[in-house]
């Protein structure tokens, strides 16, 4: 994907828990500084502040080159921009929402009077399991800090127009402040048209399906990256048995009360992925969950040298058939006309161990 076809500075806000507000959880530098999270938010110096237009101007130029933008991995990734096809669940204010945001787009207009189509708000770091590639785990000592909810709560006038409320941690099913964002917008009539998104690990799913009844548009983004044994290995603190319980009741419920509710399955490509990387995308085949991959890399992790293929390409030596393994599951998961971020990860590691410099 060009540059130019970057959607995100017109559709999307990211307001984190480490006060960085950003269109992008790609972009290299937050565009707004929340300094004190016991004062409210002004939505406008946020969404039009010039930290925004620096970006809506970066995309429009097409060169991205020592900005903010330089070298995006989503770019790398994505051939296409889904966010320029409105969704057709949304309701008569949400969908003109989203139809301006896209003109305005095509404009190249740097200051709008739309809002996100989608807010993530990553409410924190706390989390029940210890992966092994886990990029938080040494900031998770440092910042316990959480997004304050009653203040984005606030921000209701600024909510409602959007299609979706990405919900993000560490894990959200053990953050307070998240719980409280949730039962607040399940409480709350005027946000049923809202579609709520939770990136989890799962464990916790089972607890809180009583509550996500109550919403009309829930999507689940569970972190799975393997199966068995090879996903307890990664997944520290977590049991196979349990995770595939609880996606199961998920879908169940979903198909019984005939619910607007999805699965998708997020997996990270790593040293202890591949091996079982057939076999993993065979079962998300079997439990018709789409499943889109990312690099270990992507998720700028340290101290992570033995999990990760991209700064250790020398470890895919170690895992025998690894190419064979990855095409074979590259044409399974394109059969099923899910994500092909794999074939793009392949191709960079054939490059990577063929001693090119990505």
């Amino acid at each position: 994907m060009k540059l130019r076809e970057c959607m995100s500075p017109w559709y999307e806000l990211n307001i984190s828990n480490d006060h960085q507000i950003q269109c992008c959880c790609y972009l290299k530098k937050p565009t707004y500084i929340w300094k004190d999270f016991q004062t409210s938010l002004d939505f406008e110096k946020v969404w039009n502040g010039e930290g925004m237009q620096k970006v809506r101007t970066t995309v429009l130029s097409n060169n991205g080159i020592e900005t903010t933008c330089d070298n995006c991995l989503f770019l790398e990734l994505y051939n296409t921009n889904w966010q320029s096809q409105v969704s057709n669940d949304v309701n008569i204010i949400q969908r003109k929402n989203w139809e301006t945001a896209i003109k305005y787009f095509n404009e190249g207009k740097t200051i709008i009077d739309t809002v996100p189509i989608r807010y993530y708000f990553k409410f924190g770091l706390a989390c029940n399991l210890q992966c092994i590639m886990c990029c938080q785990q040494t900031e998770r000592k440092i910042n316990k800090e959480s997004l304050p909810s009653k203040k984005i709560l606030e921000l209701k006038e600024y909510l409602l127009p959007a299609n979706e409320f990405s919900i993000m941690g560490g894990e959200p099913f053990i953050i307070p402040e998240a719980i409280q964002f949730i039962d607040a917008i399940t409480a709350d009539a005027d946000f049923q048209d809202n579609k709520i998104s939770i990136f989890t690990n799962g464990t916790m799913l089972h607890k809180y399906l009583d509550k996500l009844r109550n919403i009309k548009r829930v999507g689940i983004t569970i972190s799975l990256d393997s199966i068995g044994d090879y996903y307890e290995h990664i997944r520290v603190g977590s049991t196979w048995s349990a995770i595939e319980k609880n996606i199961d009741l998920y879908k169940e419920l979903a198909e019984k009360e005939r619910l607007t509710w999805t699965l998708h399955i997020a997996a990270i490509v790593m040293k202890s992925t591949i091996p079982k990387i057939v076999e993993f995308v065979d079962w998300c085949i079997s439990r018709d969950a789409p499943v889109h991959f990312v690099p270990l890399s992507s998720t700028i992790t340290t101290g992570t040298e033995e999990e990760d293929i991209y700064k250790n390409p020398e470890l895919l030596k170690n895992i025998p058939d690894w190419e064979n393994k990855l095409d074979i599951a590259i044409n399974k998961v394109e059969a099923m006309n899910w994500d092909s971020t794999l074939r793009i990860i392949k191709n960079q590691l054939k490059e990577l161990t063929n001693g090119n410099k990505r």
